[in-house]
């Protein structure tokens, strides 16, 4: 559920459903069936939908005194309508063509119908099952009937950040020139240039980081270069050799002083410090041996996050609900 890959080396942990952003995996399976993760969901969901909420065994135990006195009441009315029957206590009328039998009969089934504890033992088993199965389509986990009884008193709230309160997909936030040499792209966006030269070398790749580099130059409708070549750098960029613009390299700074032994300006490094201190991921793109860019990119956050969190914390039946926040993220990021 992270924004950004997690780079993986050999003898990691992988976990079933992680999406491979690299090259191809060997990879082998330590638990499979009951004893994997998803299994693991599974049957907590499974088990939410059995167990029994605190108002559940009560209902239960109502109902296993409640049917049988209803069903001895269903059979004294039987026998007091059929004697009163048999010993002509009632208007004809009322036995109409029905035999003594029947016509008992209909009284001690009214009883049983009218007193029926079908929905005093099924209602809550029903709602808990619904519920947990509902919320786990949507996502959310529920740990048992108990658990959805008890949660009118909850009085704080955490909350995850990455993919909860943010929108889990990375998207760009800086772009600072930091070079005029400008190659022949044939367009007029002369202040956007640089975010076309990544794009056009970014194109083919899968990386979130490159997807946010790429629909950020098509947001702004920027022409992008054919690509010629490119070499993709696990965990670090990517180059590529445009067929307009040449050389172009993008990728981390260690991409850029330990792969391609490019020397970074001092204020090229503040501009870097300065975005990593707002918990931005920074990307460099250089042109031929120049550093020409810094782009920095982020998680934003959900558009409805502000409004959620705000509704959360107005006062409920005098008192306030707290709300926290989650996250492996550095203290800067959260």
């Amino acid at each position: 559920g992270e924004s950004t890959p997690a780079a993986k080396r050999r003898g990691d942990v992988v976990y079933g459903g992680g999406i491979n952003r690299g090259s191809t995996l060997l990879v082998t399976a330590t638990q499979t069936g009951d004893a994997s993760t998803i299994a693991q969901i599974a049957r907590l969901v499974e088990d939410a939908q059995l167990s029994k909420a605190p108002v559940q065994e009560y209902a239960d135990a109502v109902a296993s005194k409640f049917t049988p006195t209803i069903i001895a009441l269903s059979l004294a009315t039987f026998l007091v309508w059929y004697a009163c029957a048999r010993a002509r206590k009632v208007p004809r009328a009322w036995l109409d063509d029905s035999n003594d039998f029947l016509f008992a009969l209909l009284f001690a089934v009214s009883v049983v119908v009218v007193a029926c504890p079908c929905a005093l033992g099924l209602a809550t088993p029903t709602a808990v099952m619904c519920g947990t199965g509902v919320g786990a389509s949507l996502g959310v986990l529920v740990k048992g009937g108990d658990v959805l009884e008890t949660a009118h008193n909850v009085d704080t709230v955490v909350f995850d950040k990455t993919g909860t309160l943010t929108t889990g997909a990375p998207e760009l936030t800086d772009h600072l020139v930091v070079a005029r040499r400008q190659p022949t792209l044939h367009q007029e966006e002369t202040d956007w240039w640089p975010l076309a030269l990544a794009a056009s070398a970014e194109t083919a790749s899968e990386h979130p980081l490159a997807q946010a580099i790429v629909a950020a130059a098509r947001d702004r409708r920027l022409a992008l270069d054919a690509v010629d070549e490119a070499t993709n750098l696990p965990g670090m960029g990517v180059r590529a050799r445009l067929r307009r613009a040449g050389e172009v390299a993008v990728g981390s700074v260690d991409m850029m002083t330990a792969e391609l032994g490019v020397a970074l300006d001092p204020s090229v490094l503040a501009d870097v410090d300065r975005l990593r201190r707002q918990a931005k991921t920074v990307v460099l793109v250089a042109l031929g041996s120049d550093v020409v860019a810094i782009l920095g990119v982020a998680d934003a956050p959900r558009p409805e996050a502000a409004a959620t969190l705000a509704a959360l914390a107005r006062t409920r039946d005098r008192r306030a609900i707290q709300v926290w926040m989650l996250s492996g993220d550095h203290e800067a990021t959260a």
